[in-house]
């Protein structure tokens, strides 16, 4: 019974094996243009030759041949047919073409590639068999191709915009760490604010009323003359609905009956956070109210002199504004800078992450100002809460961050190193792209 056992599983291994030498081979689709090869499995582009070139210049990507999307979200690729049981079947129509079907209880998808004189047709059919219809086909889906081997990619464009542009090898080339081609808002994996303060801030609704807002006699004598008047006078009223709540500052510059309009936490150290418990964009009358006053809590935080340099937080190739912060990051920057030539504060600008960094952990910076809101920096949304508790850090040991409006830390803002471009169809100008 041993030996039979043996015997039984040797030739399950062998059958196994032969099996996998036996998959299908990949087929090729030939024209005066170049060829393609076919997975003669799932219908994936290996490769794709022109006349005359010895190396392929793009191929199938992680979804293969065709994607679809329904409606409730649900996907299926012409790649999950290598795992999911289906039926596919890969096969010559004759001598020069191929033909692909693909059966699944969601849809079946049949494709054909044919030779033509410019290259091979891709077509395809789509046969939805539930009541959940398919809305998008991608066909193909997505390719890959090495940027180095880019002159030109020739995309369309919406017919009012024009025909069309070229995009050029660095488009697609990945830009290094420190010089990333932009940053995005992203949610982080858990509430920042709650993070930092210990729970979660006042949610009033957006658009609350104003209300009166009055200095506090500890405001007083930490703001500048100048600020406490244009509060008092020519901004009294404000819509605080984004407030610290008790227990999470230790200073208020300004309160209000919904909660401190300023406010400040210090976690137990010698700095402080500052923060506007606010999403009110300020009246075109009073576009400068919240320029006016953070450079009044800057005044306030560079009248100790312990640290040398004042920080702005300038992203290279940031967002042109952040949320909630009632100006864009330029009216920052003029403020910080006339602040550091008034007070004698070298100017610092924090243009990436590791700037950035190196900043929270040091003793160089009286005081940061951050000009993106809700935003708060990091090299990814895990990474989020790591860059929060260096910034608590550098506030207990003495640095003073100043937050400019809405719900604090709400977002992560991530760099990202791929430029991508997208257009909806049919609304494009016309149905080609041209790989040269």
């Amino acid at each position: 019974m041993k030996n039979r056992f043996l015997c039984a599983l040797a030739l399950s291994v062998f059958a196994a094996s032969a099996a996998d030498r036996t998959a299908p081979a990949p087929l090729e689709v030939k024209a005066a243009a170049g060829r393609l090869l076919v997975d003669g499995q799932t219908g994936a582009i290996l490769g794709a030759w022109p006349a005359g070139s010895e190396r392929s210049v793009w191929h199938s990507g992680e979804n293969g041949l065709w994607r679809l999307t329904f409606k409730d979200g649900t996907t299926l690729a012409a790649a999950d047919f290598r795992t999911n049981g289906c039926p596919a079947r890969i096969a010559r129509t004759d001598a020069s073409a191929v033909s692909c079907t693909f059966a699944h209880p969601l849809a079946d998808v049949a494709v054909t590639l044919v030779p033509s004189a410019a290259g091979v047709d891709i077509q395809g059919t789509v046969t939805a068999k539930t009541g959940n219809p398919a809305m998008t086909f991608d066909l193909p889906a997505r390719l890959r191709f090495a940027p180095q081997d880019v002159d030109r990619l020739y995309f369309p464009q919406r017919g009012n915009a024009g025909l069309g542009f070229a995009l050029k090898r660095g488009f697609f080339e990945e830009a290094p760490a420190s010089e990333p081609r932009g940053w995005q808002s992203v949610r982080p994996p858990r509430n920042g604010y709650a993070h930092v303060f210990g729970g979660n801030v006042t949610m009033r609704p957006l658009e609350d009323e104003p209300v009166p807002v009055t200095v506090t006699d500890f405001g007083r004598t930490f703001l500048p003359a100048e600020t406490i008047r244009w509060i008092e006078t020519r901004s009294p009223r404000h819509r605080v609905n984004r407030a610290c709540k008790k227990g999470q500052f230790d200073r208020s510059l300004a309160d209000s009956p919904h909660g401190p309009f300023i406010s400040g936490s210090s976690f137990g150290g010698t700095g402080m956070l500052w923060r506007f418990g606010t999403t009110e964009h300020p009246d075109p009358a009073m576009k400068d109210d919240r320029i006016r006053l953070a450079k009044g809590i800057l005044a306030g935080a560079l009248k100790e002199r312990r640290r040398p340099c004042l920080g702005l937080l300038r992203l290279r190739h940031g967002p042109y504004s952040g949320s909630f912060t009632g100006g864009i990051v330029e009216d920052y920057h003029a403020l910080v800078r006339l602040m550091a030539e008034k007070t004698g504060f070298k100017l610092v600008e924090l243009t990436g992450l590791e700037a950035l960094g190196e900043a929270l952990d040091g003793t160089r910076f009286q005081a940061i100002l951050s000009p993106y809101g809700e935003a708060f920096p990091a090299q990814s949304a895990a990474d989020f809460l790591p860059m929060l508790d260096r910034l608590k850090a550098y506030v207990r040991n003495g640095g003073h961050w100043i937050e400019t409006g809405g719900a604090s830390f709400f977002f992560a803002q991530v760099p990202y190193r791929f430029c991508s471009y997208e257009q909806p169809y049919p609304n494009l100008f016309m149905d080609f792209c041209s790989f040269k």
